[in-house]
């Protein structure tokens, strides 16, 4: 269950750096 948990919270953060990098171009 907890690696679970982070697997999603990886892939979260993930998104999330995405969408920063998008908005700093």
């Amino acid at each position: 269950m907890k690696a679970r948990i982070n697997e999603w919270f990886r892939t979260a953060l993930i998104m999330l750096g995405e969408s920063i990098k998008l908005r700093e171009m």
